[in-house]
């Protein structure tokens, strides 16, 4: 309890985004990217490579103040598939000119590749001092970070170094309109974006080894999301996430990031060419230390002015162990811009006529699985008499207001179910009863495994119905009862949900 109390006050101290309803200012954030070696102490001082990335954004009224999303993944060693995620905050002063100092606290869940024998319940702390180098391509950091879970076996001290990549966001906190243009001349300089939902199956070769040294099963279907930025005319960044929800490797997860280039070959059609690296693992997939790369090309073309649809071949590789792949993926893909803005930079929000204001939600949730009675012992292969507790985030595209579309993350942090992670997309409807009270009711359907849940390939679905109460125009909290299944497992469990919200509209354009 005394984590979920403060994690809930960390979300609630990161609101004071925006002051103004009619003058926006770009508020400061960034990508951040560390590496630090853990040991072991439990199992033989065994070290392991854990890569982590951040992304920070910078309180208005306390810019030494950044708070945001992270997520820790192993690299090097021998636990690929150790993931986790969660919330984190870094506070900086400055030295001089080009030299700060930090600190910051990482509270998150997950794990894998060690089940409760290494991670316990799941539980991740991690604090850090350090400085940091700001260079014209970005800054560069080092310092002493210390990485616990508390109800597991890791407890590590060590160096970590660090990249962060600065830039400019500009969102409105609240719902609000865009203004008539009133003579003002419309934002030109803008981000071109793309975000998409991915099906991908993976060919595995006849002689590749799953982790336990035998056969790997010869197919994986994964379900995840893709986010790209461009960067210039012709070249791209990316950032992907998916899990495995059919095959024999539940529990199987990878984050990647990425860089693409696109040509066009007709009016409607382009070539890409692209390269991913990042983390990946569980489920038995023999990812060693967890580091994994893919070399891809596909084609893309355009069912409208801001949706499209890619087909993508590709070679996936774990370099530095027996997993390897063909990949073949799907993507239903939405374009659209922000406005880009600079370092201290304001903007009237009638000059934003040529955007619309797209109302979002972002939840920091907790939920509870608790065993029907229905449901036999075999829910989980360990530990069946205990209820499991999680962490994680959830993020709301309103389509209307009543109407919206969902992605939720989550990972086990409390009962043995360490490693536990899922990943949901759905819809909801909100219907307000008064001014600060609505009923919510969902439908999530996605991909989940580890922690010894029994979850079958790792297809499950999830419904929630239940209250949400507007503390302020910005913020709401909300308490939600459901039901999870995995239809081919079996693994059932009702769930109860508290989460704090925070409502923003994010400016996009065509």
């Amino acid at each position: 309890m005394k984590i979920i109390i403060l994690c809930i006050l960390l979300f609630f101290t990161a609101g004071k985004l925006q002051a103004s309803e009619t003058l926006l200012r770009a508020k400061d954030a960034d990508f951040s990217f560390s590496f630090e070696s853990l040991k072991l102490d439990e199992f033989n001082n065994e070290k392991m490579g854990l890569f982590g990335a951040n992304f920070l954004v910078a309180l208005e009224e306390h810019p030494w103040l950044s708070i945001g999303a992270a997520t820790y993944g192993s690299l090097t060693g021998k636990r690929g598939g150790f993931i986790t995620l969660g919330l984190a905050s870094d506070a900086h002063i400055n030295l001089k000119q080009d030299l700060s100092a930090h600190a910051g606290l990482f509270v998150g869940a997950g794990g894998g590749h060690g089940g409760y024998q290494l991670q316990g319940g799941g539980l991740m702390l991690r604090g850090h001092v350090g400085l940091s180098w700001d260079e014209a391509f970005g800054n560069l950091g080092a310092g002493l970070s210390r990485v616990s879970f508390p109800n597991g076996h890791v407890d590590s001290s060590q160096m970590y170094v660090s990249y962060a990549y600065d830039f400019q966001s500009l969102i409105a906190s609240g719902w609000v309109e865009t203004a008539s243009a009133d003579e003002k001349q419309g934002w030109t300089a803008l981000n071109q974006h793309q975000f998409g939902l991915v099906y991908r199956m993976y060919n595995v070769p006849a002689g590749v080894k799953n982790s336990a040294g035998r056969p790997q099963y010869k197919s994986i279907g994964l379900v995840g999301v893709e986010w790209q930025q461009e960067i210039n005319d012709w070249m791209f960044a990316s950032l992907e996430t998916e899990g495995a929800m059919s095959g024999k490797s539940n529990g199987y997860m990878q984050i990647l990031l990425g860089l693409g280039m696109h040509y066009p070959l007709m009016d409607n059609l382009r070539l890409k060419l692209s390269g991913s690296v990042g983390v990946a693992g569980g489920g038995n997939v023999d990812t060693g230390g967890g580091l994994l790369a893919d070399i891809g090309i596909g084609l893309k073309t355009n069912i409208s002015d801001d949706l499209s649809v890619e087909a993508e071949v590709a070679v996936v590789d774990s370099l530095r162990a027996d997993f390897k792949a063909k990949s073949f993926a799907l993507k239903l893909n939405r374009s659209f811009t922000t406005p880009l803005v600079m370092q201290g930079q304001s903007v009237e929000l009638a000059q934003l006529h040529n955007y619309s204001a797209q109302h979002m939600r972002v939840r920091f949730v907790h939920q509870s699985y608790f065993k029907p009675a229905s449901v036999s012992q075999a829910w989980r292969s360990h530990h069946a008499h205990r209820d499991v507790n999680l962490l994680g985030f959830q993020s709301d595209y309103f389509i209307n207001d009543h109407f919206f579309l969902s992605g939720q993350g989550i990972a086990a942090y409390e009962g043995q179910a360490g490693g536990y992670m899922t990943g949901l997309v759905g819809a909801g409807i909100a219907y307000p009863l008064t001014q600060a009270w609505a009923v919510e009711t969902e439908l999530l359907v996605g991909a989940a495994g580890g922690g010894g849940l029994a979850v079958a390939g790792g297809l499950v679905w999830q419904v929630n119905a239940g209250m949400s109460y507007h503390v302020t125009d910005n913020y709401s909290v909300l308490f939600e009862v459901g039901r999870m299944d995995a239809p081919k497992g079996a693994f059932a469990a009702n769930v109860l949900s508290i989460s704090t919200a925070y409502d923003f509209s994010l400016f996009m354009g065509k």
